[in-house]
């Protein structure tokens, strides 16, 4: 047998201190696994697909190019989660945590 390494960010620490956008994802019923004693292992870009959703994130080509003024404050939270996801080394996953 094969042993691998992963290298992987929590998701606690992508959403530190954006409290309110985390919720905006978690009662938007992602398509990701929850529950007991389970973590999930998600590619950034997942991730960030699923928060841009869940808080109604205008469409962007780059993080730079939105307008931080005309977004709400949840919008605002979740802009700083996607920096921090777009900011993750391609290899590095997120650990939901359950």
């Amino acid at each position: 047998m094969e042993l691998h390494q992963v290298s992987f960010a929590l998701a606690s620490d992508v959403f530190a201190g954006a409290n309110n956008a985390f919720q905006a994802f978690a009662d938007s019923d992602p398509d990701m696994s929850w529950g007991d004693n389970a973590r999930s292992l998600v590619k950034p870009k997942l991730l960030a697909d699923n928060v841009a959703e869940a808080v109604d994130f205008p469409e962007y080509d780059t993080l730079d190019g939105v307008n931080l003024d005309a977004l709400n404050p949840v919008q605002r939270e979740a802009w700083v989660v996607l920096d921090r996801l777009s900011g993750l080394p391609e290899n590095v996953l997120v650990d939901l945590e359950s």
